[in-house]
Formats: C-alpha cells, sequence, structure tokens
C-alpha cells in the first residue's frame, strides 16, 4: 500500500511539471544564435522572374535564377550558382525607394539561405553593403559583416545581420536611390572561391519594424527649398575663395558680369594648369542646410569665344575641424551643354557621404573647372564668372 502511495504521488508530480512546461513559448533562434525578429517589410521575396531580373552579380560570374523547388517563404527563390572562380559570390539589387522609409526604422535585416547538401567548401560568411546609386553615381554608404559559421547545409538557415551597429546604414535619404549588396563566401584565414558544382538559394529578404510586407515606407515629401551659401555681393564674400592645389587660379570679387544682384565671383586660370581649383570653407551655420539636400547648384558664365571652355565641374569635401584634415567625397558633373555668353545653371548631384555630415563640425569645399575631351585636358586661358551658390 506505500509502495502504491509513494508511485501515485510521483506521477502526480510528473503531470504537475508537465503541465508548467507546456505553458512556456520557445524563442525561434537563427544559425548564430539572435531571436528572429518578426516581419515588417518584406524588400525581396523573389515571386517572379521579374524580381530576379532586378538582382546583377556584380561582375562575380554567378548564375542568377528563379527557383520554384527549393523555397523557404511562398512559391519560388533565388538559385544562385557560383562561376567557381570569384572569391566572392554575390548579388546586387536596388532597393524600392518607397521603402527607404521603413529601412530607416528598422533595426535587423533578414535573410534565408539554403545551401545545397554537401556543398563544399561551405558560406560560412555573408556580407551586406550599401551604395548611393542616384543618377547614375555610385557612392560607398557602409557595410556589415555577419558570421554564419553554425549554419547547416540541406536545409534552410535564417541570417539575421543587426544593423544598429553601423548607423550610417540606417540613415538613407527617401529621395535617393541605394543599391544593396549581399556577397557570400567561405573564408578560413583565406577566402575558398565557393564551387560552381553547388547551387546556394536565397529567399525572402525582410527587415522588421512597425511596417508590413505591403507598407511603402514614409513618405519622402516635397523637396526642401533651395539655401543660398554664397551670393557674392560684397568683396567679403569673395575673399573666403582662395587658389588651390597650386593650379595658379585667381579669385577676384567683380561687377563686371551677375546672375543675380551686382556681385559675382571671378576666376582667372593660369593658362597652364590642367585643373582650374578654388577652395572655401562652408559656414558651419549653413551645415543643417547642406545636410538636408540633395543637390549643389552653382550659376556659372563664360564669355563668348572662350576656349577651352569649362564643359566639367568636381567638387569635392574634406572634415577640417581643429585644423585636421580627412577627405569625406568628391563628385564631378558634366556640363550636357555648354553655353557661351549666356549663364548657365550647373546642377551637381551630391553623393551619400558629402551630405550624411556632421552639423557641428567645420567643412571644406573644393572646386575644379576644367576642359576634358576624350580624356585628354586643355588647359583653361580665359577668366569665367560664378554666382549664387546654393544648395536645394
Amino acid at each position: 500500500m506505500v509502495k502504491r502511495t509513494i508511485y501515485l504521488a510521483l506521477v502526480l508530480c510528473l503531470v504537475v511539471a508537465l503541465m508548467a512546461g507546456c505553458g512556456k513559448k520557445k524563442e525561434k533562434t537563427g544559425p548564430t544564435g539572435p531571436v528572429i525578429p518578426q516581419v515588417g517589410t518584406v524588400l525581396w521575396n523573389f515571386e517572379t522572374d521579374e524580381e530576379v531580373a532586378k538582382f546583377d552579380n556584380d561582375n562575380t560570374g554567378a548564375e542568377l535564377e528563379l527557383d520554384t523547388k527549393t523555397v523557404a517563404e511562398g512559391k519560388a527563390a533565388l538559385k544562385v550558382t557560383p562561376n567557381g572562380e570569384a572569391e566572392e559570390t554575390k548579388i546586387a539589387a536596388v532597393l524600392d525607394q518607397a521603402k527607404v522609409g521603413a529601412w530607416n526604422a528598422s533595426k535587423n535585416l533578414v535573410l534565408k539561405l539554403y545551401m545545397d547538401q554537401g556543398m563544399n567548401p561551405a558560406i560560412n560568411i555573408v556580407f551586406l553593403g550599401i551604395a548611393d546609386v542616384t543618377g547614375g553615381n555610385w557612392s560607398w554608404v557602409d557595410g556589415t559583416f555577419l558570421n554564419i559559421a553554425g549554419a547547416k547545409t540541406g536545409q534552410w538557415n535564417t541570417c539575421v545581420f543587426d544593423l544598429t551597429a553601423k548607423p550610417t546604414m540606417l540613415d538613407l535619404d527617401p529621395k535617393r536611390d541605394y543599391k544593396f549588396y549581399f556577397s557570400f563566401y567561405n573564408e578560413d584565414g583565406e577566402k575558398t572561391p565557393l564551387a560552381s558544382s553547388s547551387s546556394f538559394y536565397v529567399d525572402y529578404i525582410y527587415i522588421d519594424g512597425q511596417g508590413s510586407s505591403e507598407d511603402p515606407g514614409e513618405d519622402p515629401g516635397e523637396d526642401p527649398e533651395p539655401a543660398l551659401l554664397w551670393g557674392f555681393e560684397s568683396e567679403n564674400e569673395a575673399t573666403e575663395f582662395a587658389e588651390e592645389g597650386g593650379t595658379g587660379a585667381v579669385p577676384t570679387y567683380t561687377t563686371e558680369q551677375a546672375f543675380a544682384g551686382t556681385g559675382a565671383l571671378k576666376v582667372t586660370p593660369s593658362g597652364t594648369a590642367e585643373e582650374t581649383k578654388i577652395k572655401v570653407r562652408l559656414p558651419v551655420t549653413k551645415n543643417e542646410n547642406w545636410k538636408n539636400s540633395s543637390n549643389l547648384v552653382l550659376n556659372l558664365y563664360m564669355a563668348e569665344g572662350m576656349a577651352p571652355a569649362v564643359n566639367k565641374i568636381f567638387v569635392g569635401m574634406a572634415d577640417v575641424t581643429n585644423d585636421g584634415w580627412e577627405w569625406v567625397e568628391g563628385t564631378t558633373s558634366s556640363l550636357t551643354e555648354v553655353k557661351l555668353g549666356e549663364w548657365n545653371e550647373c546642377k551637381l548631384l551630391l553623393p551619400h557621404k558629402m551630405i550624411n555630415i556632421d552639423p557641428t563640425k567645420q567643412y571644406e569645399l573644393y572646386f575644379s573647372f576644367f576642359n576634358e575631351v576624350d580624356g585628354a585636358k586643355t588647359p583653361l586661358a580665359d577668366a569665367f564668372y560664378i554666382d549664387e551658390i546654393s544648395v536645394e
């Protein structure tokens, strides 16, 4: 009787213990351990040939195709077959501009990855990088690595990128175009090309956040009003500009020509330098205007008969805070139609790094004016005029 009582008591204890455990929810984890975030906004789900066609291999020779056999979500996925020679196998696509707002509000990117059973070498690192490709330009933003050494072949792996460690990746301009680069490779001391005999599959790339798979993100809103940086209405403004790079350019205040008002900046080339360069410090009080803009606009006047004429302009930026010097970025623009004897509006699209500045720091701008045809530069000989430099 005592034995039976003890047995019943043990059974009851076991039942109570099991009931207590039934109420506990298991957290899903990815191959490297982090909790898998809930779906906020789907960036790419590879359900159609059209979506796959948005991707390229970034010159790594990989073959990209739609696959309906190995799928993580929905009815299709992206099949990637390496070329067997490239150290990294890449896929890249421009993010839908309507999703930039949702991207900025996210903390994690999730990517589903499947490697063929027995794939050797297997992928153990995935890199995600972003570049600003607005207007056909290319400017690097930032990137982050994910070690997936615990990933398995022959099954789907959930790769979770923590984006919060790279805040520059989450500070994108909703009015710009950004290309996302995903690089897959094996590295154990050195990189080993992925074999062409094995394929891997990518599916259901999404970010967390408050959105949904159909959420277009934030409305970029209206373009900001142009902000004047220099109007050259006084000699004091002109004296802020100086010759740069030993090119012998002479910037002076003049009333000979003016786009608006009464004055302009006259730039006289040396006649021997391939490029005519000047520099100026951006007023710290204008940093916020600069940061909230996308284009630099300057008005350029060249006299009738000027030969050679300016047909290209370069603008660069450096951080010179506390008398230091650190390069930021630069951009070159070609004049689509050179007009002599009248004012030309020159609009330069600023790359990501040039607008993503610290409003508290001091920056210096470098302007280079030159004539270039078929790669050959011809020194400028005649003076030209600049007026009303602004950002918008």
